[in-house]
């Protein structure tokens, strides 16, 4: 692990509380833009935007509390109220990706002033893209290798959380039911958020719709665009050694050597 717990970044969040606003609430599920939405939205001063990635690999003992959440709400094991999420939340303005996107009733409830963005992209591109990702590298999880120090206990929590989260997704498997878990996510935001503080949003609209909506000035630069398949790839490889199945390392090589001649 080379650039979280390598760096000490080990905080038991349920000592802390909420030192910022939550401000904005980002539903879409992975693959949706939500690593260039994150982006996007430090770039726009909301710091500190949770992703996947905060537990994954930027403070592991995130995971502990995550888990808890999905205990509370899914399996009726315990609660977890507005002070918790203060507490797991409470340094950050803003979220996107999951776990997050599988608790949007609870955040909208604990945070009624955030607005709601529900970023979001056709249903085929969707599937083909997690498919050539999430899945293929979901498949070799039992293979992961890490550098650095990074204690079993927190391997096997972030292992934990992430197959929480594929089988609360996907409760019926995602090859037979992973578009219509799609639809249906979707329209549960719609059936939660009121309408004038909802916008459907893709990150291929950019800049403009997203900051009318915040209110925020336009920045005077190309919107991020991060977390392709080959950059997936290539994070996966680097941060966990991860194989590359033969049809990604295709696109991957490609990709590369194409980034590399321009």
């Amino acid at each position: 692990m080379e650039d979280s717990f390598a760096k000490g970044t080990d905080i038991d969040r349920r000592t802390c509380t909420r030192v910022v606003p939550m401000r904005v609430i980002c539903t879409g599920l992975p693959k949706t833009g939500t690593t260039s939405l994150r982006a996007a939205l430090q770039r726009l001063g909301y710091e500190q935007t949770y992703h996947m990635e905060s537990a994954a690999y930027e403070n592991i003992r995130d995971c502990e509390m995550w888990l808890d959440a999905f205990r509370a709400k899914y399996d009726g094991i315990g609660t977890f109220e507005k002070e918790d999420w203060d507490k797991l939340l409470g340094h950050c303005q803003a979220v996107t990706d999951v776990p997050a996107a599988l608790f949007i009733p609870e955040l909208v409830k604990a945070y009624p002033d955030a607005k709601v963005v529900m970023n979001t992209r056709d249903v085929d591109a969707w599937y083909t893209s997690t498919t050539n990702t999430i899945v293929a590298a979901l498949s070799n999880i039992d293979n992961v290798k890490t550098g650095g120090f990074e204690p079993d206990h927190l391997k096997a929590i972030r292992k934990e959380l992430l197959t929480k989260v594929w089988q609360t997704s996907f409760p019926d498997g995602f090859k037979e039911t992973g578009k219509e878990a799609f639809h249906k996510h979707n329209e549960m935001v719609r059936q939660t958020v009121r309408k004038d503080n909802l916008l459907e949003y893709s990150v291929k609209e950019g800049w403009e719709p997203l900051c009318k909506f915040l209110e925020v000035p336009v920045p005077d630069e190309p919107f991020p665009r991060l977390n392709d398949r080959a950059s997936y790839w290539q994070k996966m490889t680097k941060k966990f050694g991860l194989k590359i199945p033969e049809p990604q390392k295709i696109e991957f090589e490609q990709q590369t050597t194409t980034s590399c001649v321009v």
